[in-house]
């Protein structure tokens, strides 16, 4: 009896720690955790001759973004947190055997392909959840990345219905890419395994 309760002390102190590592991650230390690919949360999928990378963004990501990687005082913290969290955030970036999905040789063509992903890809984009589609509420082309970069930005923002830590699924069902529904899954699993950002 003496041994078996010493084993279940051990785990309960085993529990504890590790509950205490997920809530003492420095803001650097907790950026560098969800954009790290091993922990699921960074996707990168090649589907015909497309590359998507999709990165999720966790409201205390999408806070420590906003202020350059430092946290905030803490009653603005809590103020932005509870703001942030009605709505599930991510970074979608795609390129192509020709590069930027804005590419184009004809100036009419390219007009039209700004245009869309301006505007019209929003319309196109959807969060599968509950064998529901929730629509994209948030949208932004990243114009400047598109001028410079290799890859054309989202960041895409949809409503926070199921909770931060069910898994999800970004649905991307557009004519102009020519590849059918293609799906990107962020699961249950890893988004429970995210740090918590602590603030003392």
């Amino acid at each position: 009896m003496g041994s078996r309760l010493r084993g279940i002390v051990g785990w309960g102190v085993c529990l504890v720690l590790w509950v205490q590592c997920k809530q003492v991650s420095t803001p650097k230390e907790y950026m560098a955790w969800i954009q790290d690919p091993q922990n699921g949360l960074l996707k990168t999928v090649q589907m015909g001759g497309y590359t998507f990378q999709l990165q999720y963004e966790p409201t205390q990501y999408v806070l420590l973004k906003r202020h350059k990687g430092v946290l905030p005082p803490k009653e603005m913290y809590e103020k932005e947190v509870k703001e942030l969290e009605t709505t599930r955030f991510f970074t979608l970036s795609v390129s192509s055997p020709a590069g930027k999905l804005t590419q184009a040789n004809d100036p009419t063509e390219y007009k039209r392909k700004w245009s869309y992903y301006s505007f019209g890809f929003q319309q196109d984009l959807f969060l599968e959840e509950n064998n529901q589609r929730e629509p994209c509420v948030l949208y932004y082309f990243d114009h400047a990345q598109d001028q410079v970069g290799t890859s054309t930005q989202f960041v895409l923002g949809f409503q926070n219905s199921s909770g931060e830590k069910q898994g999800t699924t970004l649905c991307i069902d557009s004519d102009e890419l020519g590849i059918g529904i293609f799906r990107i899954h962020i699961s249950e699993q890893d988004l429970q395994k995210i740090p918590e950002l602590a603030h003392s």
